[in-house]
């Protein structure tokens, strides 16, 4: 199903059809935030703890060799393609995007008034790659603290507790993560010094933070009782 998302975005930007097909974006991020989750709620119930050193070590693995092959050649390839103003602000898109950071890069340039109509940057897609490594900065630690803050109370048998706090946990973030993108200023293309990605990142985090609470959600329900038993 990832394939067939990021499939669509490809198809959307090369031939205009489908026409939305840049949704694959959202779809690939749920799915993204589903299955690691799932990852890391297997590995803690296995082995007791999130390790977040080989959770990062595979993410490096997997994403900076190709990530940072493309900026390299994109950045030589600008400096023998493009003006010589426009190579340079790729090159500065490059370095913020190594970082990580290209979203807020492309957003603070959305709102500049001077960049208006100008071309976008040969790296703007690298703006989701930043809002799903952002997000994994965060995630990892966060869910360590849903299952390590409520354990005290199940500890003392207090289980109901326990599902509860669990449940509000992530009801929050969910909500949190909704009412970041209700800000009414970036819902209206006239407004000055709106920048729509700044409701882009907001609707990315939406998906991911729904599906990783789904994901929470299914392993506690679904827990067999030998696991239950284990604890």
């Amino acid at each position: 199903m990832r394939a067939v998302a990021v499939l669509a975005v490809f198809a959307d930007h090369l031939f205009g059809w489908p026409s939305g097909g840049f949704v694959g974006v959202d779809i690939f991020f749920v799915l993204s935030g589903f299955f690691i989750t799932g990852l890391l709620i297997r590995e803690r119930t296995a082995t007791g703890t999130i390790s977040f050193q080989d959770f990062y070590v595979r993410r490096v693995k997997r994403i900076l060799p190709s990530a940072v092959l493309v900026l390299v050649v994109t950045v030589i390839l600008s400096y023998l393609l493009l003006p010589a103003i426009r190579a340079r602000s790729t090159l500065l898109d490059s370095l913020y995007a190594a970082l990580f950071v290209a979203n807020f890069r492309f957003e603070a340039l959305g709102a500049d008034y001077f960049q208006q109509g100008q071309p976008p940057s040969p790296l703007q897609h690298y703006w989701s790659l930043s809002i799903e490594e952002q997000f994994y900065f965060v995630w990892p630690a966060l869910l360590a603290l849903l299952f390590i803050l409520p354990r005290r109370g199940h500890r003392r048998g207090n289980t109901q507790a326990h599902q509860k706090w669990l449940f509000a946990a992530m009801a929050t973030v969910v909500s949190a993560s909704f009412g970041w993108g209700l800000d009414p200023m970036c819902w209206t293309r006239s407004i000055p010094g709106c920048s729509w990605g700044k409701r882009d990142d907001s609707t990315r985090w939406q998906g991911k933070t729904i599906q990783t609470s789904s994901s929470v959600t299914r392993s506690r329900c679904t827990r067999t009782p030998r696991a239950r038993r284990s604890r």
